[in-house]
């Protein structure tokens, strides 16, 4: 949705971390856009850049990585997870790493980039004293100080009010209308999470848990104060403002200011 309102050539060809180190820093500063599964850390490499995210629910997510790779051929794991039910999986030492607070990795703790660019390379890691101690390890409360500090936090769960905020905060002109797409195939009687997969899942991401109930605060806050502008910009009551009349109203200003 967002690669719609912008030229390709501004468009950052990278998607995942490795490809983003393998760009040229110097060449970075030409894009737009830029978006694909990237840690915190990455910020650094950009100049007052507009950031924001989406977490989605950690049960949820767990369960459909696990379901998305058993469904997946060309996924290098793909023929491992066929043969490993999900509590495998969640035990596993070598695969547990994804399911274990992974978002909240992914904002509470620092890369050092400039090592992680000489490994992507190939080329000599060198010791780099000059940037002090990184933490190798996630950090709750970095994470939501730094959710906090985003533009915006949006949540999977709350996709089209997601938008809502989006458009709101980057005054570009998406649409509500969309089509989903790399949803997990969920064929007819797929089983449930058993409690004690629920239970394991729970105990593996009790940051996630924990981060999740935090940017539901932060997403809830944004939200009411989205609506409170809208209904006093149509004169409704706030309780009768719900999301089509926020659509009109966000739609009203991006018009105005065209």
């Amino acid at each position: 949705m967002l690669e719609a309102c912008f030229p390709s050539t501004l468009i950052c060809p990278a998607y995942y971390m490795t490809e983003l180190m393998a760009l040229a820093p110097d060449a970075l500063g030409r894009f737009k856009l830029i978006r694909g599964h990237f840690e915190y850390s990455v910020l650094e490499l950009f100049d007052d850049p507009t950031c924001i995210t989406m977490l989605r629910n950690p049960v949820e997510r767990v369960h459909s990585y696990y379901r998305y790779i058993r469904s997946s051929r060309g996924h290098s794991r793909h023929a491992k997870f066929c043969e490993m039910s999900l509590m495998d999986v969640l035990e596993d030492p070598e695969e547990v790493h994804p399911v274990n607070n992974h978002q909240t990795l992914l904002f509470g703790r620092d890369l050092d980039l400039a090592r992680l660019r000489a490994k992507v390379k190939g080329e000599q890691i060198s010791p780099d004293t000059s940037k002090g101690p990184l933490r190798p390890h996630t950090d709750l409360e970095l994470a939501k100080a730094r959710l906090a500090d985003l533009s915006l936090v949006g949540l999977t769960e709350r996709f089209d009010e997601s938008i809502l905020l989006l458009v709101d905060t980057l005054s570009l002109p998406l649409e509500l209308g969309y089509r989903p797409a790399n949803v997990t195939p969920t064929p007819n009687g797929a089983a449930e999470l058993t409690d004690p997969e629920l239970e394991k899942i729970r105990n593996l991401n009790t940051m996630d848990l924990d981060i999740y109930a935090f940017a539901e605060t932060l997403f809830n806050e944004r939200l009411r104060r989205l609506r409170e502008r809208a209904a006093q910009a149509l004169k409704l009551p706030f309780e009768q403002t719900d999301t089509a009349q926020i659509w009109s109203y966000l739609q009203k200003r991006l018009a105005s200011s065209s």
